[in-house]
């Protein structure tokens, strides 16, 4: 597990694309007019009746495809298939292990410039106890984290439930089922041992919560780098309700939210909207529809990833900053600062990004002349598709918004 492990994208001979079309082809003949935009329809001949045949972003770069009149079906049909090869490296492919049960591991490949590395998105998923944590899952999201802490080419991941709530919470029945001090021990440091495995990941996580977010779940959230929350989301630390108190990861809340926020909420055991969640701290963005706080993960998964991993210096120190005092948090900034410029290439790097920031702002981007073929992914500043409720396509810019 501590060797380091490559990222790489299956070849032409490993997937089929007659095998990848047969699976679009049995797919529901509504499955993209129901999930898709509506401009979709009518887009696409009867041998391709759906885009796939689960939860993903496969209407997605259909959308930013036909949306330009000049595309071919063939040239659609062509882009599709490479997205779908990409999108389906999973665990296996990425660690040589099985899939954990309750977790699955892809590579987020809607952002980004593969030859700067990946961005990864877990999600788990207990979809008959609301996404509980039992044991099992904690152990499996753990053993994930760990292992994805020993790959260089990854820059950032997005945690994600398997729809439904976020999590409900550390599963309740095997709560029930603790007899001793012991047991109880060894149960609550499943909770712990998992949101050290985050926290102590070496790069950015995001936590995309699209419904209730319940004590233990609260507590992993709590555990990533950034949270964002659509209008489905809820928040409670409800454990004094059930006669035990908010324990170890739920000490993170009072330095989020701030000490009296946290007191209300976990000595009530009341539930916060998402405005209200938004409000406090907890979340640092709110949307109101699930697609858009996706497709902003997915812009901030592209930023992350064009960043030449100065996000793991970021995270690195900020940790430091966590447990250390004033003057030794200032001195530790020194040597991060320093440590970007130690080898040529990390120098080059920098000096790179530094100089494209300078060109974009002497240089404002001919957004008229613009158009987009990347699968339906955007880049801070410039124009990018946005996908309204009755199915129509706008163009605006992130300034605008």
């Amino acid at each position: 597990m501590g060797e380091e492990v490559e990222l790489k994208a299956p070849s032409e001979d490993e997937i089929d694309d007659l095998a990848i079309l047969d699976e679009l082809n049995q797919a529901e003949p509504s499955t993209h007019r129901e999930r898709g935009p509506k401009r979709l329809r009518g887009k696409f001949p009867d041998d391709l009746p759906g885009t796939y045949t689960t939860r993903s972003y496969a209407y997605r770069p259909a959308l930013a495809l036909v949306s330009h009149e000049e595309t071919s079906y063939d040239d659609v049909l062509e882009r599709i298939l490479r997205f779908l090869k990409a999108l389906r490296t999973k665990t296996t492919d990425i660690f040589g292990l099985d899939v954990a049960k309750g977790v699955t591991v892809l590579r987020h490949n809607i952002a980004g410039d593969q030859a700067n590395g990946y961005c990864l998105q877990v999600e788990f998923s207990n979809p008959k106890k609301g996404n509980a944590l039992n044991a099992e899952l904690m152990r499996n999201l753990a053993t994930t984290f760990r292992a994805i802490a020993t790959i260089r080419s990854v820059n950032g991941i997005v945690l994600k439930a398997g729809g439904g709530a976020f999590c409900g919470g550390a599963d309740v029945r095997e709560m029930a089922e603790l007899k001793t001090a012991e047991q109880a021990s060894t149960f609550i440091k499943h909770v712990t041992d998992l949101c050290t495995a985050i926290r102590d990941c070496p790069v950015p996580v995001i936590a995309a919560i699209d419904g209730p977010c319940i004590g233990a779940g609260l507590e992993m959230a709590a555990s990533c780098d950034m949270r964002v929350g659509s209008s489905l989301a809820t928040f409670s630390m409800p454990e004094v309700l059930l006669g035990i108190p908010s324990v170890v990861e739920a000490r993170l809340l009072c330095d989020i939210v701030g000490w009296g926020r946290a007191r209300h909420l976990m000595l009530t055991g009341c539930s916060w909207s998402a405005t209200e969640a938004y409000e406090a701290g907890l979340i640092t963005r709110k949307f109101d529809e699930s697609k858009d706080m996706f497709y902003w993960v997915g812009d901030t998964l592209l930023e992350w990833n064009n960043a030449a991993q100065v996000h793991r210096v970021q995270k690195a120190l900020m940790r430091k900053w966590e447990t250390s005092s004033v003057d030794e948090g200032i001195a530790a900034g020194v040597e991060a600062f320093a440590s970007r410029f130690a080898s040529p290439k990390t120098e080059r790097k920098v000096k790179d990004l530094m100089e494209l920031r300078m060109r974009k702002v002497k240089e404002p981007h001919d957004h008229g002349n613009e158009k987009r073929l990347d699968l339906g992914t955007t880049r801070r500043g410039s124009r990018r598709l946005v996908l309204e409720s009755d199915g129509r396509d706008e163009q605006k810019s992130d300034s605008e918004e």
